[in-house]
């Protein structure tokens, strides 16, 4: 098991943090699900959102990373679920969205703890388009927020979100695309 768990599966060339509202390591963790799910289950997988309390470790220091320390961040065998749903009602959820979090896929502003200015992909929201965010089945099984989940159209995968991210930084070690860094200014604070 020791073996297994101390293998090198990449490299993070900068070190991230949890921190409100942004958290480098949530955004990481949000651009690995963004990419597996496009790689693996639909091209227009586009959007991601994590929050604080799923994120279990709250430093990943520059240097080599083991499997170990990805189990440690994400211990839980949680499931990437696809959700698809109109761009008003993920405008809803992004605007419930006041404390921060990891996201992928699109930026905000804050301002007195209202959710402003979002904009996916770089574009502004369209109410009326399809957007596909990647979430795990246990956010996607959150009766509290079922007024957005029971809405949407759902794709179950049976991929571990945990296995997504180490899938993610074996691909980029192999691209020879650093990790850690354009990971700030997703969200930003209005004046």
């Amino acid at each position: 098991m020791d073996m297994v768990m101390n293998e090198v599966v990449g490299d993070i060339a900068q070190r991230m943090d949890v921190k409100k509202p942004v958290t480098t390591l949530g955004n990481f963790m949000c651009d690995a699900f963004v990419y597996m799910a496009k790689e693996k289950f639909d091209p227009e997988s586009g959007i991601s959102f994590m929050n604080f309390g799923s994120i279990r470790r709250p430093y990943i220091e520059a240097g080599p990373v083991t499997r170990g320390a990805i189990f440690e961040v994400m211990p839980f065998d949680n499931q990437m679920v696809l959700i698809k749903v109109k761009g008003s009602l993920l405008k809803k959820f992004i605007e419930d969205m006041e404390e921060g979090g990891g996201i992928a896929g699109f930026t905000m502003t804050i301002k007195d703890k209202k959710v402003m200015n979002i904009k996916v992909g770089g574009k502004e929201i369209d109410e009326q388009a399809e957007y596909t965010m990647v979430t795990s089945d246990y956010y996607a099984n959150n009766p509290a927020k079922s007024w957005f989940y029971g809405q949407a159209k759902r794709k179950d995968t049976n991929y571990l979100i945990r296995d997504a991210i180490i899938d993610y930084v074996k691909i980029m070690k192999k691209n020879g695309t650093p990790l850690g860094t354009q990971l700030e200014n997703r969200i930003t604070f209005g004046n």
